[in-house]
């Protein structure tokens, strides 16, 4: 290479470095730029809300101190609690908070030494502001402090406390004061402390203070107005008496979930081939389908001396059990036919072994052959193969039919009505009949589930709808009623059968309230005697029973043994057991 070309090619790499240099450089210079201009109008924004925030709190130091209030709070006053203001061009939201303090210094609550709580005023002026698709805000506190002694001018005091379901206090929660018989009205939202309190010194005289506590992701608590459909509200409003102290707690906790799932009892089913036609082959080595048999491929003299047909895999979706093989042949002295079982896979089909099913590698000859220990999780598909053999070629043996039979389920059963209702009241009716917090209908989806979201701790009794008449719940599972706790997800599972008019469900439990499985559950009278042992969820169903009484024998491994007599049954009749270890 000459010396030219060289200097050529270096006089262009060092263009190609020095213009990636400047590029660099470009974009590091762009992004302080650019990192200026967000702060300059970031710090415009701010400053903005501070002179805002600062004159709102100058106009309160200016105001006497029985002035110093917000319109519909306690103290009730004149202040707008929230304005929106434009300001170089930003448009900003102040919010106005005013609240009697009840301090230290002369005793707390009960404590206080003259028993006035509301030594003086806090007074809490925010500004917020939208920047770049986020919110922003800024907050300014005041003390206003009166010239003489505090005074309540004939008011009392509201505290309210927020709990959990457990009892311990919930700190941030939003309380919502509303009271529209005292003028002016009082509507007025605030937040709990870290103890779970609020308080509300200088609350006027009434007796219709309507509360209301929540918070994001949370249940509701609240107080209820009497009305034509809840003539006697629990809780009703609470009554605030001058120079006293009303408090009340509510309860609130973290909603859960609950998917609920309706399914159609265990079933026997049956797969089967007559050979009508290859529908149900997979393959066929040196045999044919014939009349509705399977032979060997050929005519009388000139027949295959074997040959053989393989079913298509059997794989019910809801398999819980396989039953039995059973198959019909036509051999004579000099032909064989035997039929060996398959495990199938997505990609692949094996012998089933021996020590799961024996004899299946030599083939069997006669049926029915018991499949019941092929487990349903390690053998979930099946296929048969069939042999066929002769040693003469005039003769041909014939694959008639065969047959497996299984038992299927739980198979989830679509659109199923229930109807589920809390044991939480909120009053009662002018019967003195309960009015619940909550109750309501639902339907499952195609699938047989339904997702219900944001529920509330509670202990909840589903029940079938009105639509599901003609079934009886052969499981419930948990049983009914459950208890729902705080931020859990929980499955709710029914199973159904045709209905029957005498029925009973047996629930048979641990002392630690464990379901117990595999529970021996005996039911007898005279003519009749049944045992069915506990499902997974500890229930037993016995079906088609007479109204009449029972006697109810139940034991379990480790357990002592419950025995009930006279057990009356009579409709769809529930019986809880508990066992003792």
């Amino acid at each position: 290479m000459s010396i030219a070309h060289s200097r050529r090619g270096a006089t262009l790499i060092d263009a190609v470095v020095g213009t990636a240099l400047m590029l660099l450089i470009f974009i590091g210079l762009f992004g302080v730029i650019r990192l200026a201009v967000v702060s300059v109008g970031l710090g415009k924004a701010k400053t903005g809300a501070i002179a805002l925030a600062n004159e709102q709190i100058e106009y309160i130091r200016s105001l006497p101190y029985n002035s110093v209030a917000v319109l519909g709070g306690i103290p009730a006053g004149s202040i707008p609690p929230e304005e929106s203001i434009s300001l170089n061009n930003i448009v900003y939201t102040r919010r106005t908070f005013v609240q009697f303090i009840d301090h230290a210094a002369d005793g707390t609550g009960p404590s206080d030494t003259n028993g006035i709580q509301a030594d003086f005023k806090i007074a809490k002026v925010s500004v917020s502001w939208q920047f770049r698709g986020s919110e922003r805000d800024v907050a300014l506190i005041t003390n206003v402090v009166p010239k003489g002694i505090e005074t309540l001018d004939g008011g009392g005091t509201l505290v309210v406390n927020v709990v959990d379901a457990g009892g311990a206090p919930v700190s941030n929660a939003e309380i919502t004061i509303t009271n529209t018989v005292v003028s002016p009205n009082i509507s007025i939202s605030t937040f709990s402390s870290n103890d779970g309190v609020a308080y509300f010194p200088g609350a006027p005289t009434s007796t219709a203070y309507q509360i209301e506590t929540t918070k994001a992701g949370y249940s509701t608590d609240r107080t209820y107005l009497a009305s034509p459909s809840n003539p006697n509200p629990m809780p009703g409003t609470l009554t605030v008496v001058g120079d006293t102290i009303t408090s009340s707690t509510f309860r609130i906790d973290e909603l859960s979930d609950i998917t609920l799932r309706s399914f159609d009892e265990m079933r026997s089913a049956t797969w089967t081939d007559t050979f009508a036609d290859a529908s149900l082959i997979e393959e066929l080595q040196n045999t044919s389908v014939l009349g509705g048999e399977i032979i060997l491929a050929g005519a009388p003299g000139t027949y295959s001396s074997s040959g053989s047909v393989t079913a298509t895999s059997v794989a019910p979706v809801y398999l819980k059990t396989w039953g039995e093989l059973s198959f019909d042949t036509v051999t004579s002295a000099s032909t064989t036919v035997d039929v060996s079982v398959f495990a199938v896979t997505a990609t692949s089909s094996s012998l089933v072994p021996d020590v799961d099913l024996p004899g299946n590698a030599s083939g069997f000859a006669s049926s029915p052959v018991d499949l019941s220990g092929l487990l349903a999780e390690e053998y979930p598909a099946l296929a048969l193969v069939g042999n066929l053999a002769t040693n003469d070629s005039l003769m041909t043996p014939a694959l008639r039919s065969w047959m497996i039979t299984y038992i299927e389920g739980p198979i989830p059963r679509p659109t199923t009505s229930f109807i589920m209702q809390g044991a939480k009241t909120v009053g009662t009716d002018g019967g003195g009949a309960p009015i619940y917090k909550y109750t309501d209908s639902y339907t499952t989806g195609v699938d047989g589930t339904l997702a219900i979201d944001d529920v509330e701790w509670d202990t909840y009794l589903i029940t079938k709808g009105v639509a599901e008449s003609g079934l009886s719940v052969v499981e419930a599972c948990p049983f009914q009623p459950f208890g729902l706790n705080p931020a859990i997800s929980q499955i709710v599972d029914f199973i159904f059968a045709p209905a029957t008019t005498h029925s009973l469900l047996v629930y048979v439990t641990n002392d630690q309230n464990v379901p117990l499985e595999n529970a021996s559950v005996r039911l007898t009278r005279t003519g009749y005697d049944e045992t069915i042992d506990s499902s997974a969820c500890g229930q037993s169903f016995f079906r088609g029973l007479s109204a009449t009484t029972y006697t109810l024998d139940v034991s379990a491994t480790g357990f002592t043994t419950q025995n009930i007599a006279g057990l009356s049954v009579s409709g769809a009749t529930t019986y809880s057991v508990l066992l003792n270890p």
